[in-house]
């Protein structure tokens, strides 16, 4: 998904020492942006096979130098015990 090199910002716990990864990069631009202090992730929330919930626009978690407030790409879900030292 992704390498050493990838600048990610990770956010958490939530539950259990999980944290969501985040790629610091501007998806229109490719710029490493300034991530904010915290992060939304009701896209999560509500999401079913048998009631999809109609999606909303996701809130922005970044600022970029040149695009301005943007939405930085999820990358997953790690934990502490599976990236000790990392986070």
């Amino acid at each position: 998904m992704f390498d050493e090199n990838t600048p990610i910002v990770t956010y958490g716990p939530w539950s259990q020492n999980e944290y969501a990864m985040f790629e610091r990069r501007c998806p229109k631009c490719g710029r490493l942006v300034k991530a904010d202090e915290t992060s939304n992730v009701s896209e999560v929330s509500g999401m079913s096979l048998f009631l999809p919930r109609e999606k909303e626009d996701p809130l922005s978690n970044a600022t970029c130098s040149r695009c301005g407030r943007i939405r930085m790409m999820f990358l997953g879900w790690t934990s502490a015990a599976e990236e000790e030292g990392t986070i």
